[in-house]
């Protein structure tokens, strides 16, 4: 990050991170944490199955003038800013589905919930701050499309617009 002092650039933070393909930078410009910033992340991975992106995402700190690293961030894939719960979430797909409910915690996101779909089973969840998993709702839903995004765990509420 630069920021202008008088007629010249001053350099104020530089990261340096890893990804798969050196082909571009892929910047996603979104506010992850509703505070009427523009926050950032970089494309890092795509899994093989071409539908988990994982990015690094970077927090603007307006008070600071800097720019934070979410230290786990490349962890979650599909993250988005989650306006029902002001929250991020994640949806990963697999031979299932999961949306997972974080919270930013300073420079790193926290589990708090989630809804997973796998083998005909759906499982509505919450995790502690202690990390203790509680399952609310588990049953067999055959008539359900497996890749499924949510936007809440209670009351359950489905993602309109998936893919």
């Amino acid at each position: 990050m630069r920021k202008k002092r008088g007629i010249h650039w001053e350099l104020l933070q530089e990261f340096v991170t890893r990804k798969q393909n050196a082909d571009s930078v892929d910047l996603l410009i979104m506010d992850y944490n509703n505070d009427g910033y523009n926050d950032f992340s970089i494309y890092t991975a795509i899994e093989p199955n071409s539908a988990n992106e994982r990015r690094n995402v970077f927090i603007f700190d307006k008070s600071y003038d800097t720019l934070i690293p979410i230290k786990n961030s490349s962890n979650y894939p599909n993250l988005r800013y989650n306006k029902a719960l002001d929250c991020l979430d994640s949806w990963e797909i697999y031979a299932g589905s999961s949306t997972i409910f974080l919270e930013l915690e300073q420079d790193s996101l926290r589990e708090f919930a989630g809804v997973s779909l796998f083998d005909d089973v759906r499982e509505i969840y919450t995790i502690n701050i202690h990390g203790k998993l509680k399952v609310l709702k588990k049953g067999n839903h055959k008539d359900l499309d497996v890749y499924q995004r949510y936007t809440n765990f209670r009351p359950l509420r489905v993602e309109q617009e998936v893919l």
